[in-house]
């Protein structure tokens, strides 16, 4: 691993998948964000790890942000089970 991010997004860029792995903060949002965008045209399929109401948790405690993004990430439970195909 390395500290200098152009030395780690050119290595991504040679890679066919990255997943973004930031916090679920406006500044790990933002840095996903930008990494998608430096890596949109070098032809890399760019994801993100899922967002939302962790299994087992209770929805009383659920703040609004976690429950937004989990409600917005949303997919159809006919999905359930099927592997994301990059």
């Amino acid at each position: 691993m390395t500290d200098d991010p152009t030395n780690a997004l050119n290595t991504a860029a040679t890679a066919a998948h990255l997943s973004t792995t930031t916090n679920p903060s406006v500044q790990g949002e933002s840095t996903a964000l930008l990494i998608t965008k430096l890596l949109k045209d070098k032809g890399v399929a760019v994801t993100r790890i899922a967002l939302g109401v962790p299994v087992g948790g209770d929805l009383r405690y659920t703040d609004k942000m976690t429950l937004a993004k989990a409600m917005e990430f949303r997919r159809s439970m006919e999905e359930t089970g099927k592997k994301h195909k990059p």
